[in-house]
């Protein structure tokens, strides 16, 4: 299985850097992980957020594979536990999907194009995080859904 994650914003925090590096590397042995970062629209006036967004939106849209399995991470999503994400991606792969794309809005959040092209909806939490978080939030569930599924005992 192939995975990409998208997000708006870079992170230049190496404390971030850092932890997805780590769990990027247990992720290798079990799926690939590509990430790639778009860069966040300038908004000075707080009016222009609803553009933002929309330009943010079509820079995500853009990088998407056409024959992907799209999920928004997104405040309004489905909430899982851990072990009901594991379920859900044991799915996704029992189903034979072979690339599953992640895309993670800017301080603004997500388009409602962007949710409209998603397949599936996640929420992380109902809280708001910042998107270097998420990435990491995010990987290192994949990672632990995939744990899961082996019966390891990472998940305890």
């Amino acid at each position: 299985m192939k995975v990409r994650i998208h997000r708006i914003g870079r992170s230049r925090d190496r404390w971030w850097l850092e932890a997805e590096e780590e769990y990027l590397r247990r992720l290798a042995p079990l799926c690939r992980v590509e990430l790639k970062e778009y860069r966040a629209a300038d908004v000075l006036d707080p009016a222009q957020c609803d553009a933002a967004r929309q330009l943010e939106g079509e820079r995500l849209l853009k990088g998407l594979a056409p024959r992907s399995l799209v999920i928004a991470l997104d405040e309004r999503g489905i909430q899982h536990t851990s072990p009901e994400l594991a379920g859900e991606l044991g799915r996704i792969l029992d189903d034979g999907q072979p690339e599953l794309e992640f895309l993670i809005g800017g301080a603004y959040g997500l388009s409602e194009s962007v949710r409209a092209r998603a397949d599936r909806s996640w929420a992380l939490s109902r809280l708001t995080f910042p998107h270097q978080m998420v990435r990491v939030f995010l990987i290192e569930q994949l990672y632990r859904a995939l744990m899961i599924r082996q019966g390891t005992p990472y998940h305890k």
